[in-house]
């Protein structure tokens, strides 16, 4: 009888650690790149909670140009996760469009959640649907962090 209660309590425990779900998003990533370009080609944005990343490329996947990082205030990290529509991201196809053809360039748009990353890329200054308002924000966050005198 004890041996019954000792692996029914044992069963009970490991039902009992079973890991949360966590839909939180940690990092939102907004970037630009260009196929057929000299310099500069790949630009991206990453925002966490009180921090920013602006990383540039000569390619996609090309050498690394520049990093800059630095603080920035919680009103940035809430009005990009107030603006920010999880659903309607989440039922986008992983390509909108013909980003960069003819040249016009692509931008994408990258979510983390835990250790998932979702993209989606589309035409430049053409965001998909419903992601609009976010685009809006994220690039006037992006052009800020462009200006700052630390990231000359």
């Amino acid at each position: 009888m004890m041996r019954l209660l000792g692996i029914l309590i044992l069963i009970v425990s490991l039902a009992a650690c079973e890991k949360e779900t966590n839909d939180t998003i940690q990092t939102f990533t907004f970037g630009t790149y260009y196929g057929h370009c000299f310099g500069t080609c790949f630009q991206s944005f990453s925002f966490k909670e009180g921090v920013f990343a602006w990383e540039q490329r000569t390619s996609i996947e090309g050498e690394l140009e520049d990093v800059c990082q630095g603080g920035q205030s919680n009103a940035n990290w809430e009005a990009l996760s107030s603006s920010f529509n999880l659903g309607t991201f989440m039922a986008l196809e992983e390509v909108m469009g013909c980003p960069d053809c003819a040249d016009d360039g692509a931008s994408f748009i990258e979510i983390a959640i835990g250790d998932n990353l979702t993209r989606v890329t589309f035409e430049a200054g053409n965001p998909p649907a419903g992601l609009e308002t976010f685009h809006q924000k994220i690039s006037e966050l992006s052009d800020e962090i462009r200006n700052l005198s630390e990231c000359q």
